[in-house]
């Protein structure tokens, strides 16, 4: 993934919002571009310079309104989430590795502790272990 492309999915992850929603922002642009085709871009695979900048609009104009939005995803789910780009791994790599410490653990149940509808204390304590985080300073 290029630096672009972490950085878009970083700030994603700040505004709750996802790739399909970026996607029809960009379309509303009247730029083309599909969830497949953003992407491509994301990872480097296509060069898309008008998606581009209208992306880098997009969200510096929704990162000043985001702030009146509601949090659904926690401050450990965000970081969780952050540091899985920075190492180039899924959710679903994580909870593997959740469920080879002996900790039953799914990518939905996962998804449900990241987004604080559930606590999961267990299997926060296995990926502050397995991402290397700081225990307890991400609201374990």
């Amino acid at each position: 993934m290029t630096n672009f492309g972490k950085t878009v999915r970083k700030q994603l992850i700040d505004l709750d919002k996802t790739q399909d929603w970026l996607a029809a922002q960009v379309e509303g642009t009247g730029i083309p571009c599909d969830k497949t085709y953003l992407s491509k871009i994301l990872n480097g695979a296509r060069k898309g310079k008008q998606v581009k900048a209208a992306i880098e609009k997009i969200l510096d104009l929704e990162a000043d309104a985001g702030s009146e939005e509601g949090d659904s995803m926690t401050n450990f789910g965000k970081t969780v989430r952050k540091q899985l780009i920075d190492l180039d791994k899924t959710q679903d790599w994580l909870a593997a590795q959740v469920e080879g410490t002996g900790i039953p653990c799914d990518k939905t149940y996962l998804s449900k502790i990241l987004n604080g509808a559930r606590k999961g204390k267990q299997v926060k304590a296995a990926i502050e272990k397995i991402l290397d985080l700081e225990g307890g300073a991400l609201g374990g």
